[in-house]
């Protein structure tokens, strides 16, 4: 599973002290993604995921949604979600 965290903006792979940074990693033949395909990618990413979840929610005869919102002291807002079920072994499981 992949997950996004530092909340950088797409275009950071066009600043000039990323790219200075990523060169010093990977050979200089390297060319970064530009951020319309990386826009792409995680859009694809995104419905895949909606997919499985569809596909996952509809084997489920039960399922209890509980969420919770909160705000950072820098006044970030966040609220999450969670579906909460137990699957045809009687495993209990959640969805975030």
């Amino acid at each position: 599973m992949i997950f996004f965290t530092d909340n950088q903006p797409f275009k950071i792979v066009e600043d000039i002290g990323f790219l200075n940074f990523v060169f010093q990693l990977v050979p200089k033949d390297y060319k970064l993604p530009h951020r319309i395909t990386i826009t792409k990618l995680i859009a694809n990413i995104k419905k895949e995921a909606i997919k499985k979840i569809i596909t996952e929610l509809e084997k489920i005869p039960n399922l209890a949604i509980t969420s919770d919102g909160w705000r950072k002291r820098n006044g970030e807002d966040f609220i999450s979600l969670f579906a909460h079920f137990i699957d045809e072994y009687l495993k209990s499981t959640h969805l975030y």
